[in-house]
C-alpha cells in the first residue's frame, strides 16, 4: 500500500513539475553544434520543433548526399544520417521541402561523369518520413524520363503532401512537374513546358492551395507564371510581365495571389547606383493591387558595393506583411531596416521603416532573414562585420521596438556561409551553415527569449498538456474594432484550415492553412480593411469542422 501511494506521489510530481530534458544545442555562439562534415546544406522544418538538413560530402566527384534529422533538443533521433542515392555515382544539388506529414521531400541531381567534360544529370525526388524510412523506393523516382540533362531545380509544396519541381534542360527550356504523395508523376513523363529562358534567377513559390508560381527574368523581361494542379497556365501563356527589380523575393499571400519585393534602380551618382525598395501584390487573377509600379518602401538606397541591396519579406497569419532591407546608413556603414504593411498597402511603421539594429556595419554578407516569433513579433537574422563579426539576430515587436536589447544577440561568431533559417515552431529559430576552414555543418537554435539553446516547452506558466478535444473558442475581444484573437485546441496533429466568411457565405480571409501539431493555438485576425457587420469563422481539421460567429464594430 505504501509503495502504491509512493507511485501516485511520483506521478503527481511529474505532472505538476514536468521533467526538464537537457538540450544538445550549444549556448556558446563561438562553438555552435556540429551536425556533420560537408558543404552546401539545405534546411526545412520537421514540424516538431526540429529540422531536416541535407548536405554534400566529398569535394570532388562523386559527391554523396546526406540527410540528417535534428529534434527540437538538437539530438539525432536516427543516429547517423541517411544517404540519399540514385542510379548513378553522384547525388548533389539538393532542395528540400516539408511534406505536410512530418516528413521531408528532397529533389536532387543524380549524376554520372562519362568523360573529361561529359556529364549525365537526371533529376530525382525522394520522400522520407520522420522515422527515416524511404517512401519512394530506395533510389527515389525520376522527375522526368527525358534523356536530356536536367539541372537548376527548385521545389515547392503542392499543398497535398506532394511537390512541384521546376528545372531547366540542356535546351534552356524551363519545365515543371508535380509529384503526388505516392511519388507518381502527374504532369506526364517529361513535365510541362513553362518557358524558353536562360534566366539565372528562377524562383518557385507554392500558393498554399495547390498551385504554384514560377518567376523568370532574362533578356525578354521579368515574368510570372501561375500553374495549377493539373499543369494548366492560369495567367498569360507567355507569363505575366512584371517590373524587373533587382534581388526580388516572392511569397504567397495565402489567398491564391503573390506578394513580392525588390530593388528598382533609379539613378547613378559618381558611379554609385541608387535604388528604390519596392513591393507589389498580385491577386489570384493576376491583377496588380498596389498600382502599376508598386509601393515604395524606401528611396535613394545605396549599398557599399555595386550590387543591389537585398530585400526579404514574410507574412503573418493576420495578413500583415513584414519587409526588410539594408542600406547605407553613414560613411562606409550599412544598417538593416524593416517595415510592416497591411493588405490595403498602408504602412504600419513610418515611411522608410525602422532600424533593426543600433549597430551599423561596413558589410552585410549573405542576405537577411525574417521569421515570426508570435502573432505580432518578428525575428530578424543577418550577418555583418562589426566587432566581433558574425551572425546576429534581433526581435522587433508590433510597434517597431527592439525586444532583445540594443546590442542584438550573437548567434554565431565563426565564419560560416550558406546560411539557412527556419522557425522552430515555438517562437524561436534554427540557423544552419557550413564553415569552409574545416567543412563542418553547424546548427544553432535561438529561443523566443533570445537565448541560445533554450527549449521552450511551457509558455506563460501553462502546463505542457495536450487538449482532450477539438475546440474553437469565441474570439476575444468580441465585438471588436480592428483586430481580435481566435484560439483553438487540437488534441492531435492535423492539417488546419481556418478562414472567415461573410453573411453571403463568401470566404473573405484565410487565417491558417497548414499542418499543425496538437496543442493550444491562436491567430490574430486583422479586420482593418473589413466593414462593420457579422462574420463567421470556420475551423476545418482532418476530423472535424467547427464554426463561430464574430462581430466587427467601427
Amino acid at each position: 500500500m505504501v509503495f502504491k501511494h509512493f507511485k501516485i506521489l511520483i506521478l503527481v510530481w511529474l505532472v505538476e513539475f514536468p521533467m526538464q530534458i537537457y538540450a544538445q544545442w550549444s549556448t556558446d555562439p563561438s562553438n555552435n553544434l556540429i551536425v556533420g562534415y560537408g558543404l552546401l546544406p539545405e534546411l526545412c522544418s520537421d514540424s516538431a520543433g526540429g529540422c531536416y538538413i541535407t548536405y554534400e560530402q566529398n569535394l570532388s566527384y562523386p559527391r554523396r548526399l546526406i540527410l540528417e534529422r535534428l529534434d527540437k533538443y538538437g539530438y539525432k533521433p536516427w543516429g547517423s544520417g541517411k544517404r540519399i542515392t540514385g542510379e548513378f555515382a553522384e547525388q548533389c544539388g539538393a532542395k528540400i521541402v516539408e511534406d505536410g506529414q512530418n516528413g521531408v521531400i528532397i529533389t536532387y541531381l543524380d549524376a554520372q561523369e562519362t568523360g573529361i567534360y561529359n556529364r549525365i544529370t537526371r533529376l530525382r525526388v525522394q520522400k522520407v518520413d520522420s522515422s527515416g524510412n524511404f517512401l519512394w523506393g530506395s533510389n527515389g523516382v525520376r522527375v522526368s524520363l527525358s534523356e536530356t540533362n536536367q539541372y537548376d531545380e527548385e521545389i515547392a509544396s503542392d499543398g497535398n503532401n506532394g511537390c512541384f519541381v521546376a528545372w531547366y534542360d540542356t535546351t534552356n527550356i524551363l519545365r515543371v512537374q508535380r509529384i503526388n504523395n505516392l511519388g507518381q508523376r502527374m504532369l506526364g513523363d517529361s513535365g510541362i513546358y513553362v518557358d524558353a529562358s536562360n534566366s539565372n534567377d528562377v524562383q518557385i513559390v507554392s500558393d498554399e492551395i495547390g498551385e504554384c508560381f514560377l518567376y523568370v527574368n532574362d533578356a525578354g523581361g521579368a515574368r510570372l507564371h501561375k500553374i495549377n494542379f493539373i499543369g494548366n497556365k492560369l495567367w498569360e501563356s507567355s507569363g505575366k510581365m512584371i517590373d524587373a527589380w533587382a534581388s526580388p523575393k516572392f511569397i504567397s499571400d495565402g489567398q491564391g495571389g503573390i506578394l513580392y519585393g525588390g530593388m528598382k534602380g533609379i539613378s547613378y551618382n559618381n558611379g554609385d547606383p541608387y535604388y528604390s525598395a519596392r513591393c507589389q501584390h498580385i491577386d489570384s487573377l493576376g491583377i496588380l493591387l498596389w498600382g502599376s509600379e508598386g509601393i515604395t518602401l524606401d528611396d535613394s538606397i545605396q549599398n557599399n558595393v555595386l550590387n543591389a541591396p537585398r530585400i526579404s519579406l514574410f507574412r503573418f497569419s493576420s495578413g500583415i506583411i513584414v519587409f526588410e532591407w539594408f542600406k547605407r546608413a553613414g560613411i562606409d556603414s550599412l544598417n538593416t531596416f524593416t517595415q510592416r504593411m497591411k493588405y490595403d498597402g498602408n504602412f504600419v511603421f513610418k515611411y522608410g521603416g525602422v532600424a533593426v539594429s543600433t549597430i551599423p556595419a561596413k558589410f552585410k554578407v549573405g542576405g537577411q532573414w525574417i521569421m515570426n516569433s508570435s502573432i505580432s513579433n518578428s525575428i530578424h537574422i543577418w550577418s555583418d562585420n562589426r566587432s566581433p563579426s558574425g551572425i546576429y539576430t534581433q526581435m522587433i515587436d508590433s510597434t517597431g521596438q527592439r525586444v532583445w536589447g540594443q546590442n542584438d544577440v550573437a548567434i554565431c561568431l565563426q565564419s560560416i556561409g550558406g546560411l539557412r533559417v527556419l522557425s522552430d515552431g515555438n517562437g524561436g529559430v534554427i540557423v544552419i551553415g557550413w564553415r569552409e576552414t574545416d567543412f563542418t555543418i553547424r546548427a544553432q537554435q535561438i529561443s523566443l527569449n533570445g537565448n541560445l539553446g533554450e527549449i521552450i516547452t511551457i509558455v506563460e506558466g501553462k502546463r505542457n498538456e495536450i487538449p482532450s478535444d477539438f475546440i474553437l473558442y469565441q474570439n476575444y475581444p468580441n465585438p471588436f474594432n480592428s483586430s481580435t484573437i481566435i484560439s483553438y485546441d487540437l488534441p492531435k496533429n492535423s492539417h488546419v484550415y481556418l478562414s472567415v466568411y461573410n453573411l453571403l457565405g463568401q470566404e473573405v480571409n484565410v487565417l491558417v492553412d497548414k499542418f499543425e501539431y496538437s496543442g493550444e493555438h491562436q491567430v490574430l485576425f486583422d479586420a482593418e480593411s473589413f466593414s462593420s457587420g457579422v462574420y463567421y469563422y470556420k475551423l476545418v481539421t482532418d476530423i472535424i469542422t467547427k464554426i463561430n460567429k464574430l462581430t466587427i464594430l467601427k
